[in-house]
């Protein structure tokens, strides 16, 4: 089974609507020769597993997008990125994803999705150099990876939460040129799963993070997602939420600075009965930055009970800056506790006039407003990811300065 995020219906009483074609952009791009080289050693199950998206992929262009440009992307020889790694901190018992067996393959096809492009997610499918599949989870995962100007990354993992397993999982890359990585997640009946999703894009980068997980009966899941961009990132999260009295929360928080830009998709589909989605961002924007926030709730119809919500706010401390929200609630069942918000401001000033009476400057103001507004978000995770957490907060506070 294929699951994918479009959910528009091309056929009606009959006739059949045109889908123009997205123009593509004119890339160097690998070939059969760099796919033959990264197979080598891979199992049957894996090469096979590759060998089908590698067909696809060719069949694809890197998309000439209007959300963010991709003009200055640029793919180095795949020798260049078969030496990079995947760093795992915590638990031993992983087995390497070339080593696939049939009832992995199945599970990789079930979880197949689109991501924040479908030509994007394929690259990293089939010419990773690294990836592994965790089944294990006694101790709090650390996984980083990153890319520098000379080495892209391309990484692809497989997480099977097993049934009533209690799971921590902490995402860090960083990204001096192309990082693309791919993540799937299955959270078995009665899981749990904590997840901290750190980036940091450096000027002239590009990074693509695309995570896929679903939900079966009273799983739960909460994503803290966190970026900050000085180059081009696309966050895509994308959650569906199949299993009853499920239940899922989003943090989407984000600091874009210099000329940087960000966008960033999060996605639930709630499909179980008494299920929860809840998707609540917050993002900040300086100098000549840009940025796109599209959170979106879907509910099925005969999902009773369901509460699915979002709402997100966005501040600018630059006229320069540009920043657009774009919700979407898609509701096709009448039992249901559905809202959305969304706003785009600046610092208000009722906040900066108080702090301004009592000595402080405008500048360091705005400072101690934004650093407050990113404590409110940490304080939700820093039970979980203290270490993180204080370091995240640092590095806020050097960049609003």
């Amino acid at each position: 089974m294929i699951t994918v995020e479009r959910v528009i219906d091309k056929r009606h009483n009959g006739m059949e609507m045109i889908v123009p074609d997205n123009e593509g952009l004119s890339v160097n791009d690998y070939g059969r020769s760099e796919l033959n080289e990264i197979i080598r050693q891979d199992g049957e199950q894996y090469s096979n597993y590759r060998m089908k998206r590698f067909f696809e992929y060719k069949g694809l262009s890197f998309p000439a997008w209007r959300k963010i440009s991709l003009e200055n992307l640029n793919l180095l020889p795949l020798k260049n990125a078969i030496s990079s790694t995947i760093n795992v901190k915590g638990e031993k018992n992983i087995k390497p994803i070339k080593e696939m067996n049939q009832t992995e393959r199945f599970i990789f096809d079930r979880l197949d999705f689109e991501g924040s492009d479908r030509k994007i997610l394929l690259l990293a499918d089939v010419f990773h150099s690294d990836g592994y599949i965790f089944k294990h989870f006694e101790a709090p995962l650390t996984i980083s990876t990153d890319s520098t100007s000379s080495r892209p990354s391309y990484a692809t993992n497989l997480f099977v939460i097993p049934e009533n397993t209690n799971a921590k999982i902490h995402i860090k890359n960083y990204s001096e040129g192309l990082l693309v990585m791919n993540n799937r997640f299955l959270l078995q009946n009665g899981s749990s799963l904590d997840i901290l999703v750190s980036g940091f894009t450096d000027k002239h980068a590009f990074s693509f993070l695309n995570n896929f997980y679903m939900l079966e009966d009273e799983a739960e899941l909460r994503v803290t997602d966190f970026n900050i961009s000085d180059g081009i990132v696309a966050p895509h999260h994308f959650v569906l939420n199949k299993g009853e009295r499920s239940k899922v929360e989003i943090m989407p928080s984000f600091l874009v600075v210099n000329r940087g830009k960000i966008d960033s998709q999060y996605v639930i589909k709630l499909s179980g009965r008494e299920a929860h989605g809840i998707i609540n961002g917050m993002g900040v924007l300086k100098d000549f930055t840009e940025a796109i926030f599209r959170p979106s709730v879907h509910i099925a119809s005969e999902a009773k009970g369901v509460v699915g919500k979002e709402k997100s706010s966005m501040i600018m401390l630059s006229e320069n800056s540009r920043a657009q929200t774009i919700p979407g609630l898609f509701v096709t069942e009448n039992d249901v506790e559905a809202s959305h918000a969304a706003t785009v401001g600046t610092v208000d000033d009722n906040h900066l006039y108080y702090l301004m009476s009592r000595g402080y400057r405008l500048n360091e103001a705005k400072r101690m407003i934004i650093i407050a507004m990113f404590n409110m978000f940490f304080n939700r995770i820093e039970a979980s990811f203290k270490e993180e957490c204080e370091r995240m907060k640092n590095d806020i506070a050097r960049r609003v300065s």
